[in-house]
């Protein structure tokens, strides 16, 4: 049961992860942010914007062509957030996709073939 539910859970979120890292990718407007501060960015994140990355992030598992941090806007400030809001998405999709698709993957195998060997041995074959 636990694999059926695993190999859904793979096939629903690792397609859903890399759509929305393209289109990070194409809606992203990283010159908003200066190359001199981009890593003090990327390193002091304040709880708040790790607030709206979180669920930025879940709204881009189900809805992976959203706008969220790429409205159109005049005020300088909030064009500014919003490029670096986007930007940590990006990279927040991007870890996230390396950590959780990499380990259930790996517990999708584990469990398969537990799975496999525990039907082979109640069936009698060997």
């Amino acid at each position: 049961m636990v694999v059926i539910i695993l190999g859904f859970f793979i096939l629903f979120i690792e397609p859903r992860i890399k759509n929305a890292l393209v289109w990070r990718h194409f809606v992203q407007d990283i010159r908003e942010i200066g190359k001199d501060e981009y890593d003090d960015v990327i390193s002091n994140v304040p709880f708040w914007r790790k607030v709206k990355i979180f669920f930025g992030l879940l709204v881009s598992i189900f809805y992976p062509e959203n706008l969220i941090f790429n409205r159109i806007t005049k005020n300088a400030n909030k064009k500014r957030e919003n490029a670096i809001l986007s930007h940590l998405l990006l990279v927040k999709l991007s870890s996230t996709r390396k950590t959780i698709v990499f380990w259930t993957e790996n517990l999708f195998l584990i469990l398969f073939f537990i799975a496999l060997f525990v039907f082979i041995k109640s069936v009698g074959v060997f």
